[in-house]
């Protein structure tokens, strides 16, 4: 019975898959008409993201997405 509850807790099991999403995700997309601006820690860097797809390091490093089009 022991066997049983220690392989079924889903709470765990969720926990685990939660962390492993934030802890591999290092990829931000910046799409077309987009400007990403770089924060380390909530502090804005000089870096500027184009468009396209950029490594950042997911706990530390955030992207704030700006849009660049013109409005009428």
């Amino acid at each position: 019975m022991k066997k049983y509850n220690r392989l079924n807790n889903p709470g765990k099991l969720t926990a685990l898959l939660c962390l492993l999403t934030i802890l591999l995700t290092p990829c931000v997309i910046v799409n077309a008409g987009e400007r990403g601006v770089l924060m380390k820690f909530g502090q804005i860097q000089e870096q500027i993201l184009g468009e396209g797809i950029h490594l950042i390091i997911p706990v530390v490093n955030t992207v704030k997405k700006l849009s660049i089009r013109i409005h009428k």
